[in-house]
């Protein structure tokens, strides 16, 4: 089935009203998450979120994490055509970070992700919460936030 399609859109607005109205009432956010991004900002680093998702899907999960206000510049699906693992939104978050390939890692919990961010010259840090084991070709590879958090100096921020 092809984007843009009516049956595409019928499909992609079912599944958006499903999560919003089923599935998001449980999502709770992972150990350490607002308080990473805050050590990550507290370093000076500028931080994006680029993803495949749609905005108000985006915009809800960052609520339930606590790190909304935290994480203002965003990459979406209505930023771009092509979803990960083509690499259209890391090149977009590139694009509005300002900065090249070399200086940016993404943190991803697919083999989509880390795909995406290969694509377009950017190393990947992985974290499992996400529920994929497939994170092999990643930096470095967490947990959960707060594991990440635990060894931040570990890696070369900033």
């Amino acid at each position: 089935m092809e984007a843009g399609t009516p049956q595409y859109e019928r499909l992609s607005q079912g599944w958006q009203d499903h999560f919003q109205r089923g599935e998001l009432p449980n999502v709770r956010p992972q150990p350490g998450a607002r308080e990473l991004v805050e050590a990550l900002r507290r370093k000076g680093l500028k931080l994006i979120v680029g993803t495949s998702g749609e905005e108000s899907v985006v915009q809800s999960l960052l609520d339930r994490a606590d790190v909304a206000d935290l994480l203002p510049e965003r990459t979406t699906a209505s930023d771009e055509e092509d979803s990960k693992p083509a690499p259209d939104i890391v090149r977009a978050a590139l694009n509005k970070l300002g900065l090249s390939p070399g200086e940016v890692l993404m943190v991803g919990d697919t083999p989509y992700d880390i795909e995406s961010a290969r694509r377009s010259g950017v190393d990947t840090l992985a974290l499992r919460c996400g529920g994929d084991s497939r994170l092999e070709e990643a930096v470095a590879v967490y947990d959960h936030p707060l594991d990440w958090l635990t060894h931040l100096e570990d890696l070369p921020l900033g």
